[in-house]
């Protein structure tokens, strides 16, 4: 139940109609002063004042920057808490100035989120840049941006991560912990969001007095929770939230990371989580009182995970619309978020969007391209609400191709929606900027009030908390009995994104002096919720082993291996198969092969008669879900053998020395003997190197390939001699065999 408090009625009897709508800078400038020291709301934690000094002069691109600087630490002051926990880094709307009471507003706040992203983006890049954007910044500028756009991530992260346990906690069935076991916890969805967490803990360190928020609201000191469909994301938080993501992708600086995460790296797989979250091609059953009647496709509409909130189909009439306990996690009874749920009248802008920032493509039917290409006409947009999500995502994407800049540039004028062909213009250089888009962006930005945005300084058109978001008529609406503040992100980034197409107007900018701190920030200790999806599925198969280099040392078994895998809930062809590990035993390497699912394993041969190693590998699927597979390898090897070897020979000449009476007495007998040396190791076995490596009583010598010759003396006393040759053979794998060879006639 929204609880109202009474309004109290500002009255500011001492000032004149005329001053009120003065179009002179000082004239806003002194009443926006004594407004504020009469509130006394002012902040030291940032430098920032109410009304410019001596630096607000020089050239535009000089009094740009500084009133830049000057809302930047505004919105630092009054709009944000830098804290990782629950409410921080969530930019707040707006603060309602009810006499002495300061009401702060957060709502749609991803929206605003996607803006911060893309403010602290572009300004990276403007910082990075010191060449040409010469005393933009201070020496600590550069970390406090980073600071911050980490925090941005991690309130972004946050949302995700915990936003279906939000949802699930504010039922009463949760006080049973159902379904499951006692502390459930209901599984993370990558890609659905809640809109804020923001707690009345952030609210008083703002030094509010009341506060609402899609998560909790504040008044009077009492606390209330809001409905859980007010906390659900919806189109347009994607599409502004995609807008900040696709700076980052094309602005930051490669290498530039705080606390392990890159920052590219983290806006595209951001980005790919929501565009598959809103895209999510599940078909669904459709059911009449319990009995399906059949299934439709669910691809571009948003869900809403968290089954309390959405199944009402069953046997309990009396949950329709909170629960279902025969289905309390049937994914056929999932229900869609409650506000901007269909998507698919912008699912072309939503794909072309996606695919510019991540390389990543969704299937859009040919009814959905055209509907897109219809948005493209004059006066197709119906509401501003349309408008920019429609110029958003066209910007983003370029999705009219060449037109898109001329059609933009139309579309803008309806409510001054001048930012989107601007980010075209940046996000797409080949599209430039017309002449009459830079006078009119020059004039938006002299027309800010240095006090900042919101009925407190109101002129220009910069009363609403977003004049690129909310319609015209709004652009310079001033609330009866009160006056705001807004976050000013509107202004900041239309500065960063102007100077960053036309660098060529950024010049005569001095030093700003007034260096600001963001404190370091660790990264969470999170638990990790499970998982709603299952993780990739498969297994590893071992193909037939094959044998190289036989019979050399360098003999090895290479095994080629083949993985076979499914992924249950998202696109096969996304799932990344990694070699998880080498092999800890040594035996053996794994390879790629260059193809996705096939490796080749490269193992020892000789030493063992067979051979067992075991080989680890992971399936990963897009949301980092993963599965670890585990192959043992085994084939046969050998132990390696030693060489057979031997000879046989015949005398082939006797020569005799000395004669007695005609009787010989001496003298040498030639022999000749044919060598078999053979390495058992080859199949089918194969001649092996020999070579004489001693002698006894004869001298011996080879006299080709396979025979040697021996010389040994005779006497008449010893006829049958007394001799041997030893012959020594090697095998290629490196055995060896020594045999003795008799000699003897």
């Amino acid at each position: 139940m929204r609880i109202r408090i009474p309004i109290l009625i500002f009255v500011c009897t001492v000032l004149s109609g005329n001053v009120l709508y003065a179009q002179s800078d000082s004239g806003i400038f002194s009443w926006a002063s004594q407004v504020w020291q009469s509130l006394d709301f002012t902040s030291q934690k940032f430098p920032y004042s109410q009304v410019p000094g001596q630096e607000f002069s020089g050239t535009q691109a000089n009094q740009n920057v500084k009133k830049y600087w000057n809302l930047r630490n505004r919105l630092r002051n009054d709009f944000l808490l830098f804290s990782t926990e629950k409410g921080g880094c969530l930019p707040m709307e707006e603060v309602k100035l009810l006499g002495d009471l300061r009401i702060g507003k957060w709502g749609d706040s991803t929206i605003k989120l996607g803006w911060y992203l893309g403010v602290l983006g572009s300004e990276l890049h403007l910082l990075s840049r010191s060449d040409s954007y010469p005393s933009f910044g201070e020496a600590t500028d550069l970390q406090n941006a980073m600071r911050e756009l980490f925090c941005a991530f991690i309130a972004l992260e946050r949302l995700d991560r915990f936003g279906e346990q939000s949802i699930w906690e504010f039922h009463p069935i949760y006080l049973s912990k159902f379904p499951g076991t006692e502390g459930y916890r209901w599984p993370d969805t990558p890609g659905f969001f809640i809109r804020d967490d923001m707690t009345v803990r952030v609210m008083e360190q703002l030094r509010l007095n009341g506060g609402e928020s899609d998560s909790e609201n504040w008044y009077g000191n009492e606390r209330y929770p809001t409905p859980p469909y007010n906390r659900e994301m919806s189109q347009d938080q994607v599409v502004h939230l995609l807008l900040g993501l696709s700076i980052i992708k094309h602005l930051v600086p490669e290498n530039y990371a705080y606390q392990g995460m890159n920052f590219k790296s983290q806006a595209r797989s951001y980005a790919r989580k929501l565009v598959d979250y809103v895209y999510d091609s599940r078909k669904v059953s459709l059911e009449l009182f319990g009995v399906p009647i059949g299934s439709t496709s669910l691809s571009w509409m948003i869900e809403n995970p968290v089954s309390p909130k959405v199944n009402w189909f069953g046997s309990c009439p009396a949950c329709v619309g909170w629960f279902d306990p025969f289905h309390p996690l049937d994914p056929d009874h999932i229900g869609l978020v409650t506000r901007g749920q269909d998507a698919r009248f912008f699912a072309m802008g939503f794909q072309q969007a996606g695919k510019w920032i991540t390389d990543k493509d969704w299937y859009v039917s040919p009814a959905q391209i055209v509907s897109w290409s219809a948005l493209s006409e004059v006066g197709a947009m119906s509401t501003p609400d349309n408008s920019h999500m429609t110029m958003g995502l066209a910007a983003i994407g370029n999705s009219w191709g060449e037109i898109t800049p001329d059609v933009l540039m139309t579309q803008a004028s309806q409510h001054d929606f001048y930012l989107y062909p601007l980010l075209n213009a940046v996000l797409h250089p080949e599209n430039q900027i017309s002449a009459g888009l830079e006078t009119k962006i020059l004039s938006l930005l002299e027309s800010v009030p240095w006090s900042g945005t919101g009925t407190i300084g109101f002129q220009g058109g910069w009363s609403s908390e977003n004049r690129f978001i909310r319609r015209k008529e709004d652009h310079d609406k001033i609330p009866t009995g009160y006056i705001t503040q807004s976050h000013g992100l509107d202004f900041l980034l239309l500065h960063n994104l102007f100077y960053i197409s036309k660098p060529n107007h950024f010049f005569g900018v001095t030093q700003n002096e007034q260096p600001a701190y963001i404190p370091d920030l660790s990264v969470p200790n999170w638990e990790i919720p499970p998982s709603y999806k299952l993780p990739p599925i498969g297994y590893a198969i071992q193909e037939t082993p094959v044998i190289h280099n036989t019979c050399t040392l360098a003999s090895n078994a290479e095994v080629p291996i083949r993985i076979e895998w499914e992924d249950p809930y998202g696109k096969r062809d996304t799932v990344r198969i990694e070699l998880e590990s080498q092999p800890s035993s040594g035996n053996g390497i794994v390879f790629s092969t260059g193809t996705k699912n096939k490796f080749l394993y490269k193992g020892k041969f000789w030493g063992q008669w067979w051979w067992e190693d075991s080989v680890r590998f992971k399936l990963t699927d897009e949301d980092e879900n993963s599965t670890s597979i585990n192959l043992l390898v085994s084939y046969p090897g050998s132990m390696a053998a030693a060489p057979d070897i031997g000879a046989v020979g015949a005398p082939t000449r006797v020569v005799v020395n000395g004669w007695f009476a005609g009787i010989p007495l001496y003298g040498t007998i030639e022999m000749e003997f044919q060598v078999y040396s053979m390495d058992p190791n080859c199949v089918p076995p194969q001649p092996a190197p020999w070579l004489i490596t001693g002698t006894r009583n004869t001298v011996a010598f080879p006299i080709s390939p396979l025979r040697f010759r021996a010389i040994v003396g005779w006497t008449i006393f010893a006829l049958h001699g007394n001799a041997s040759v030893n012959l020594q053979a090697a095998t290629n794998v490196g055995t060896t065999q020594t045999k003795e060879i008799w000699i003897e006639w």
